[in-house]
């Protein structure tokens, strides 16, 4: 299990997984596919994973998530492997937005409830 934050990304149809990241967790490419992306097709690996979302506010040093939490999504995702130089560790797309209600608030909150 690895920590990290996530680029949710309502315009990305699938998950990505940054290649680092994917090491450190010793994940071994499943295949790989045409993928496009805003910078235009690519090829890229794709990996098995799941996801786990830890809600509250991660930048307060007093922060502890609830002992219930994560909650992990039930099933596996299948992600495309984004290059080390993407900002962001973790892409969550369309697909695991729509497996339940991602509500955003103007103060910076959010909810995701399936």
């Amino acid at each position: 299990m690895l920590r990290v934050d996530a680029l949710i990304d309502t315009g990305a149809t699938g998950p990505g997984i940054r290649r680092d990241i994917a090491e450190h967790l010793g994940l071994r490419a499943k295949g790989n596919r045409r993928v496009l992306t805003a910078n235009g097709f690519l090829m890229a690996d794709d990996f098995l994973f799941r996801v786990g979302i830890v809600f509250g506010d991660h930048e307060d040093p007093a922060f502890e998530p609830d002992r219930s939490q994560p909650f992990i999504l039930e099933n596996r995702i299948v992600g495309f492997g984004l290059e080390t130089g993407f900002p962001y560790p973790l892409l969550i797309g369309m697909d695991v937005i729509g497996a339940g209600n991602l509500v955003v608030c103007a103060d910076g909150t959010a909810e995701f409830e399936i």
